[in-house]
């Protein structure tokens, strides 16, 4: 039985391990890394250790299968990370030659993004100031247990005083677009930015 819980400490190595078998444009990316904590580490990790309040997990049967993770705050959050975060994992990752970029592994892409973490422009922080993240193994996709898991993260939002938020998807994952679309959030372009699909949506305070 599906059971959508507040996220616990001892969920964190499940969250890294989602965080690789989805890592592929929502496919298994295990073949892509030597390292495969580097996911986790930007997209997962973070947000169970420095914003648990507003992490939920899905459990099967005991095994956590999914989540949905975000901040209240996302400036401060990204402040946050700044200070306590990303140094240990930049001491223990040198940042990869940027004179052979075109030829960067997955690790060394992911790498370079821990020393240039993607967060939104402030264009849409200031407007939509909380963000989200989701992700579900694939076998409990498409199942109304993504729905289920976002409502009750924007009840958990919501309490914390956030009326809108925003997400950034990857362009080249229609099926995850397309979600989003359907829950509501709606396309905001950014000028120059191709990385990232960002979306954005008000949420009353009901």
């Amino acid at each position: 039985m599906i059971e959508i819980r507040p996220a616990r400490a001892q969920d964190l190595d499940a969250y890294y391990r989602i965080s690789l078998l989805t890592g592929d444009r929502g496919a298994d990316a295990t073949a892509l890394f030597a390292e495969p904590k580097l996911m986790g580490h930007i997209y997962s990790a973070p947000y169970l250790l420095f914003a648990r309040d507003l992490c939920l997990s899905v459990v099967d049967e005991g095994a956590v299968v999914g989540f949905c993770i975000g901040a209240g705050e996302t400036t401060v959050f990204r402040q946050t990370l700044e200070r306590d975060w990303w140094p240990p994992l930049r001491a223990a990752h040198p940042m990869p030659d940027l004179s052979r970029r075109k030829s960067w592994t997955a690790d060394e892409r992911r790498i370079a993004a821990i020393y240039n973490p993607v967060f939104a422009p402030r264009t849409i922080t200031d407007r939509y100031p909380a963000h989200v993240h989701m992700n579900l193994l694939p076998r409990y996709q498409g199942l109304g247990i993504g729905t289920r898991l976002l409502q009750a993260w924007f009840g958990i939002v919501r309490t914390r005083g956030a009326d809108a938020v925003h997400l950034g998807a990857n362009p080249e994952n229609p099926s995850s677009i397309a979600f989003w679309r359907g829950q509501g959030f709606v396309h905001l372009p950014v000028e120059g930015d191709r990385r990232t699909y960002w979306m954005a949506q008000d949420l009353p305070l009901t």
